[in-house]
Order: C-alpha cells, then structure tokens, then sequence
C-alpha cells in the first residue's frame, strides 16, 4: 500500500517519528524517536546509531514495526536501500533542508555511512 498523501504530508511536518517494534513474544518495545523525511510520496528513515541500531536490526529482521507522528499511527513495511541508490540524494537534502536548525546533528545522518542504514518505510494499514 502507498502513504495517504495528507498522512504521508503529516507524519513529514512532525519534528520526529516513534516507531515501535515487537519482541518475539508480540509485546510491543518503547518507541524510539527517529528523524524522518518524505520524498517523492514515500517516506525515509536512518538509524543515528548506524546498523547497530537495535530498533533498525529488529526491523530489517521483519519483526512487525508500528509508526506515530504527526497525528497518523500505522503499522509499516521496511525496504533497505542500497548504498548506491540514486534516491540518496534527494533523502540527504530533504533531511538537511527539514533539520536545517540543527546543522550538527544532521551531518551524521547524511554522510555517506548513513546510506548503508536507510529504510524506506511503506504504509500497511
């Protein structure tokens, strides 16, 4: 399924998006809050803590994954980008233009490490 675009539109203006994970028993973690940009009618995520990231290994495991922000909750399908993958370019410069108040905190997250943990994250409900 494709994002809403007024959802999609929504969950983009939030500053942060929770997304929650589950255990192996089905009980639901903490949601952890992660920057967030939507490109083209679908929406990026980037683990800060690169692939050791514990909400990123459980979500690419394909344990079920469940996002807040900007008033919509769904529950979310993940896809790894390549490295190479030619949407980088427009991730890094929505993210730089969205977190353009914190300068410091975005370099990170748009280096060239911070390709290899990028998920696009697609609507389910």
């Amino acid at each position: 399924m494709t994002w809403n675009p007024d959802d999609l539109a929504a969950v983009h203006a939030a500053q942060e998006l929770h997304i929650t994970t589950s255990r192996a028993d089905g009980s639901l973690r903490t949601p952890v809050p992660v920057w967030h940009a939507a490109v083209d009618g679908e929406l990026y995520v980037r683990s800060a803590n690169g692939p050791s990231g514990g909400w990123y290994r459980r979500v690419l495991r394909g344990l079920a994954a469940h996002v807040r922000a900007g008033g919509i909750s769904t529950d979310v399908t993940a896809e790894h980008l390549d490295e190479d993958d030619p949407r980088h370019q427009a991730i890094d410069a929505a993210l730089r233009e969205k977190y353009a108040s914190m300068p410091q905190y975005v370099a990170p997250i748009v280096s060239p490490e911070s390709r290899q943990v990028t998920l696009r994250l697609t609507a389910v409900g």
